[in-house]
Parts: C-alpha cells; structure tokens; sequence
C-alpha cells in the first residue's frame, strides 16, 4: 500500500518546475486531492482498528434557513446596493462515520425547489450628479425599486472533529470543514421611485427583470466543546473561524440587455449548536442552530449582450466593462430538525 500511495503523494506537493496556464494558487480540486491524499496516508499509519471501534449515522432532517445576501458595486458614478433575502426550507441527507467517540467526520447535501418568497428584492441607488448636467446635486438616496422574487438553494458540505482530551461527561476538539452554497433567484414585477432629481424615474414595471445566482466557498476551522449525560444527550458547541471565503455571482439585467460577474474573497464567522438524543432502539433525534456571517470583496465585470434602452443615444451591444469594485456579504441563521439511525 505505501508502495502505491508514495507516488501520488509525492507528486501532489512536489514543487518542481511544472507547466502552468493558471495562477499559482491551487484550484479548488487540487485543494481537495492534496487533503485526500494526506487523510489517506494518516490513515493507514493508524493503529489498525476493528469494526467495534466504528459507529456510522445515516441521518434526514428538515432546514430553515433564513438571512440575506447584500451585493453592492462601486463606479465613478455612484454606487447600488442590492439585498436578496434568503428564505429556505430544505431537506437534507447526511452520513456520519466515528471512531472510539474520538474523530468524526460527516457529509451532507440539501436542496430546494424554485419557491416563491414574501420578502422582496430590495435595490437601492446613490448617484453622483456631477456627472449628469442636467441633475441639481443630491446627498441622499437617489432610487429605491423592490421586486418579487422566487428562489431556490443547493447546500453541501463536509466535516471532521478530533476530541482530544475528553472525560466521563466533557470533550474539548478541534473542527475543520467544507461548504458550498447556491441560491439562485428570478425577479418580476418592478416598483421603483426616484427621488429629489431623479423623480422621473419613478416607475412599474411588469414581468420578469432580473435572474441572479450567488455561490460561496467555504473552508472553516475552529473548536468544539461536547457535553455527553450518561448516553441520552449530547451537546456539542462549535466555534468556527471562516479564513477562506470565495463568493462568485452572475446577475443578469434583463431589462438592460446585460450581465454582470462578481468574484470576491473574504472571510466569516460561525457558531453552532447541536443536541442529539439517543434513544434505546437505534434511533438519534437531532436539532442544530447556526449563525453564519460571511464578508469578501472584489471586482465585477459587465458585459451588454444587446442595446441598453436605458442608453437610447449610442447601441451598447458587445460594450464590456472591468474592474468595478464590489462586495458580497451574507448572514444567515438556520435551524434544523432531523432522525439518524445508527448501524
């Protein structure tokens, strides 16, 4: 066995000259290989371990999942703020393996079908009339429109505990994880008011206006605390650092003819709390809260795939733009209950 996996891994972290058409930073997969490749080396230097020292879970819950993501953008002409609420309800699957009550690690995915939302989108608008003649000066909101939305998420993500030092009721470990997030968004249905100079842009519009969806990638590593009472509850604190946060977008003007790209990296926060309880038949029910906040920034590019009507006087189709500054930022709370069965 080490005949075999010695290779791999010494390939995986050589640092030799190597043929590159992408930055030097590691893509995500190769991210993912590398931590592979060093669980599996760990592993097999373990003691070996019979099937008594493991216990698996095999678990389903329900999610509610409520927050916001804020985009904002920054040009010379001023600066928009968009707020997309997060508002889903989801159905999990998850999978636990542990070892002498010591290392655990879990994976789980959840999704949600299109649904529609009561909170709106909410897009707000500060321009700077210097470079509009024809607009007096206005330090103050300029233009507010709200519209309906509908959404729907894709969640997954991984995670491992190693309580290393632990007694009859206590355990004290660290924490280290993975998650990926999609929400994706349809907007319709266009209320919108301008103010002071801009009240001629007060407007309704029907049907559809925008289609957005936003991303994040999450690496998390913290520590967690587990209080156990004679094996009918268990209580576990997780207090998470965020390090690494990617946050891509796309968000697609349908009423301008153009779409925008975000990529921003940043950094969070994460708190947790979980309780199982153990019943005599196999079963586990289990409940969790999570406060998440996450906060990146970036650049933004634009690209008109048609004739901007905002823009009557020249045709914008094939115009692009660059290096828009912009930022990403989540919070988010969720709660969840669920069963797991252990075998």
């Amino acid at each position: 066995m080490y005949r075999l996996l010695l290779p791999l891994f010494l390939r995986a972290f050589s640092q030799g000259p190597q043929v590159r058409d992408f930055p030097a930073k590691p893509p995500l997969t190769i991210t993912l290989t590398r931590f592979a490749l060093v669980a599996m080396m760990l592993w097999i230097m373990c003691p070996e371990a019979s099937a008594r020292d493991f216990n698996h879970q095999l678990g389903v819950r329900v999610l509610s999942i409520k927050g916001k993501t804020v985009y904002e953008t920054s040009f010379p002409e001023g600066n928009s703020r968009l707020e997309w609420p997060i508002e889903a309800t989801t159905g999990e699957l998850s999978y636990q393996v542990s070892w002498r009550k010591s290392l655990e690690a879990a994976v789980w995915v959840s999704s949600s079908p299109w649904k529609s939302m009561d909170a709106p989108m909410e897009d707000y608008d500060w321009i700077d009339e210097t470079y509009y003649s024809e607009r007096p000066l206005h330090d103050a909101l300029d233009i507010y429109s709200r519209s309906s939305i509908e959404s729907k998420s894709m969640l997954f993500g991984a995670r491992s505990r190693f309580f290393f030092l632990s007694n009859t009721f206590c355990s004290l470990g660290l924490n280290v994880g993975y998650q990926f997030q999609e929400f994706d968004y349809r907007a319709s249905n266009t209320d919108q008011v301008g103010y002071g100079p801009w009240r001629d842009q007060t407007t309704t519009v029907s049907g559809p206006v925008a289609l957005y969806s936003v991303r994040y990638s999450l690496w998390n590593l913290g520590v967690s605390v587990r209080g156990t009472l004679e094996d009918i509850i268990t209580i576990t604190f997780d207090s998470m650092l965020i390090p690494e946060a990617q946050a891509d977008d796309e968000d697609v003007h349908l009423r301008r003819s153009r779409v925008s790209w975000s990529s921003c990296t940043g950094s969070g926060t994460m708190t947790s709390l979980s309780t199982v309880f153990h019943t005599r038949w196999g079963w586990d029910v289990m409940t969790q809260s999570i406060l998440s906040r996450i906060r990146t920034k970036g650049f933004q590019s634009q690209y008109w795939y048609g004739d901007d009507p905002a823009t009557n006087w020249f045709n914008d189709t094939g115009q692009r733009l660059t290096g828009i500054r912009s930022k990403i930022q989540q919070t988010t709370f969720t709660v969840s209950l669920g069963a797991a069965y252990r075998f």
